[in-house]
């Protein structure tokens, strides 16, 4: 058994894969959880459902550390921290989809010795609204940490072996110490922050890199040199996320008063860009 804390990760998709195989490469060992029999039944044979470039190997090669289930409670009696990587797709209305996240919440039993550790993409005061219902629920004990995900497709592996920053949100406790521990040996830049701010860093950084080379392209006239030019730059200062994680925050207007005008910029300059977000 490995010395490293072992961790569950709820959610086999993007990021929750990539997150599993990244703990193992560290030493972890992980239990996945999914409620797709089939995907879990097809990683247990070692196929991956999806294409990341050293994804296959990372898992072929800790197949004894990660151990794949589509029971909640292996992760539970196996692991105190437990990472919520569950997609949260835009609404016909255009809000971010929840009920995956508030199903994974609503199954959690009283613990005062577990915490979800949230990775998918979630607007802005969705930790205190779990908090909330965890209190309403008897579960108060439950402690909740905010610690979103930087990768981009097509190197998330390395990506996440070799972060540009790391963050976590929390509340000061256990909690947060733990996942800190977990991203100590990758030895990258922590950033710890309360859990509104580290929702909201992560929903400024997508926004930020959907609008900037639009917008700031939009100044020079659009000419396609520069503009190739600002975005190159702005790739190289920031990391991109995976698909869809920049529309919550230009869909959560209500959610939390933060002016849209940058992405409102981006409709303006860019739909075409826009519509593919």
């Amino acid at each position: 058994m490995s010395e490293r804390e072992p961790i569950g990760v709820i959610g086999t998709g993007y990021v929750g894969l990539v997150t599993a195989a990244g703990f193992a490469e560290l030493g972890n060992e992980v239990w996945c959880i999914d409620i797709d029999a089939e995907k879990i039944r097809g990683l247990q044979d070692g196929r991956i459902p999806i294409w990341e470039p050293g994804l296959e190997d990372l898992v072929a090669k800790h197949r004894g550390r990660l151990h794949f289930s589509t029971d909640i409670a292996d992760a539970l009696e196996h692991a105190r921290l437990l990472f919520v990587a569950v997609g949260t797709p835009p609404t016909y209305s255009g809000d971010a989809d929840l009920s995956a996240v508030f199903s994974v919440v609503d199954a959690m039993p009283p613990s005062d010795r577990h915490a979800l550790v949230m990775k998918s993409t979630v607007p802005c005061g969705t930790g205190n609204h779990i908090k909330r219902r965890f209190a309403e629920t008897g579960k108060s004990g439950f402690r909740y940490v905010s610690c979103p995900e930087f990768l981009k497709e097509g190197s998330a592996v390395a990506d996440f072996l070799a972060p540009d920053r790391v963050v976590v949100g929390d509340d000061g406790d256990w909690a947060g110490d733990a996942v800190v521990d977990l991203y100590a040996p990758l030895d990258a830049p922590l950033v710890r922050t309360d859990i509104r701010s580290a929702e909201m860093i992560k929903l400024a950084s997508n926004a930020f890199l959907a609008t900037s080379p639009s917008s700031s392209g939009s100044q020079i006239g659009m000419r396609p040199c520069l503009r190739a030019s600002i975005f190159s730059a702005s790739m190289s200062m920031h990391q991109t996320s995976l698909p869809s994680s920049a529309k919550p925050a230009a869909v959560t207007k209500p959610t939390y008063p933060v002016p849209m005008t940058a992405i409102g910029s981006l409709i303006l300059h860019d739909p075409k860009r826009a519509a593919r977000l």
